[in-house]
């Protein structure tokens, strides 16, 4: 069974791969394999997929949560 997780960044990798292909097309530039995208990019996939997770939130002591402000201040 696949975990949520695997599954939105999975559906990420995807979505970032049709993007690449787009603009590859666009300026006539050889289109790589879903599976060639994944290799050459694995990194900035990676890291781009946890920030746009967990980015703007913080751990509670439970679980990650939306930032709080204290005083008005982030």
């Amino acid at each position: 069974m696949m975990s949520d997780m695997l599954k939105k960044y999975n559906h990420f990798v995807h979505e970032m791969w049709n993007a690449n292909t787009e603009e590859r097309q666009a300026y006539g530039e050889p289109i790589l394999s879903k599976e060639e995208y994944i290799l050459e990019n694995n990194t900035f996939l990676e890291d781009t997929f946890w920030i746009n997770q967990y980015g703007d939130k913080v751990w509670d002591g439970e679980k990650y949560t939306e930032r709080r402000s204290i005083d008005g201040v982030q």
